[in-house]
């Protein structure tokens, strides 16, 4: 037999399932090869810009054969050659394997998380998974503050006679201001809303505001992009609103020394997290009465939020590219995530809590 070396997500216990399903798929009968699979980890404290052992792995030519990585650093590390290129595994599959269910065709995927791991015009990944982010906000602080709110245009889209979250820019900023406190000694006591806290960055805002990042060929940084740079004077108000970026910091810090999340515990009134913090809402407060909304913009673009995720690759040496190109496409089909799926139910639901 083949022997594959996979390195997962080093938390993953879910994986488990699918890979014996692979292997008696692939177990020498009828024609197919047969590999066997060993899951390990990357063994990294920074998966994508400090990979030591991969790295490693690479320069003395015994790298894993495929490897579970973050989706916005591949091309980074396919333009430095770690990577193989996947593209012509896949034009070979389109091209004479096109109705074959194990095909994968571009479109079976989202466009921004296909496109996210192409490098100078091939793929040099496969899409794992991806998440969204969105405004958090709590209801039962929106309605303590509900008459001051409704002046500063929050209202709710379907009836505009209650409050809702903010929608624009200085919506956020007002209701940040109307639901700030501070205590007798000037220190933050319940915070409206903090730039950074939760999943956002400069990413979520400079994309509100219509600005870019990279060129268009990918190639130039272009953080002093007019629009980049006025989403960063917007985030710094927003840090002046609420004392400043250190006064934050040292709230986050008081309040996370606890059990619950600051959000949870209706310390922070709003945030903008990804999809994944339903987990934790659930998990920590399944009462909490909240509310989720695209993140507010400038007044006159569209509110948007942004993904990421990971992504099946090859490193550069791979020693069994067409066997490991058969585990990327298994790990990438339907039949691995209703396996992964089930698996994952089963642990949450013995845990007692929502799946």
């Amino acid at each position: 037999p083949v022997d594959l070396y996979f390195w997962g997500n080093e938390l993953d216990l879910l994986a488990i399932d699918m890979i014996r399903d692979f292997e008696e798929i692939y177990d020498g009968t009828e024609g197919k090869a047969h590999i066997r699979v060993t899951v390990g980890q990357s063994a990294m404290l920074d998966r994508t810009g400090d990979p030591q052992r991969l790295v490693c792995s690479i320069a003395g030519g015994d790298p894993p054969d495929v490897v579970w990585f973050d989706r916005f650093a591949v091309s980074e590390w396919a333009a430095r050659n770690a990577f193989m290129s996947l593209q012509g595994f896949i034009d070979s599959d389109l091209r004479d394997r096109a109705d074959d269910p194990d095909t994968l065709h571009p479109d079976m995927f989202f466009e921004p998380c296909w496109q996210e791991t192409i490098y100078d015009g091939e793929v040099f990944g496969i899409a794992a998974d991806t998440d969204n982010r969105a405004l958090y906000y709590n209801r039962d602080l929106l309605q303590r503050y509900e008459v001051e709110l409704l002046a500063a245009g929050c209202t709710d889209p379907d009836d505009p006679s209650k409050v809702g979250p903010p929608r624009t820019w200085e919506q956020l900023k007002e209701a940040s201001r109307i639901m700030t406190k501070f205590d007798d000694d000037g220190r933050l006591r319940q915070v409206g809303f903090i730039p950074n806290y939760g999943n956002s960055w400069l990413y979520i805002y400079g994309w509100l505001n219509g600005g870019k990042f990279m060129s268009d060929d990918g190639r130039t940084c272009t953080l002093t992009d007019t629009r980049i740079v006025e989403a960063l004077s917007y985030v710094t108000e927003l840090y002046d609103i609420i004392g400043g970026a250190e006064a934050a910091a040292a709230f986050q810090t008081s309040v996370q020394a606890g059990d619950l999340d600051p959000f949870v515990a209706g310390r922070i009134a709003m945030k903008i997290d990804g999809d994944y913090f339903l987990d934790i809402i659930a998990t920590q407060r399944r009462s909490l009465r909240f509310g989720v909304a695209a993140a507010p913009a400038p007044e006159g673009l569209p509110q948007i939020g942004w993904c990421g995720g990971f992504a099946y690759i090859m490193p550069t040496g791979c020693k069994h590219p067409e066997e490991a190109w058969l585990l990327i496409k298994y790990l990438a089909s339907q039949r691995a995530y209703e396996i992964r799926n089930n698996t994952e139910a089963q642990v949450v639901q013995a845990r007692g809590t929502v799946f």
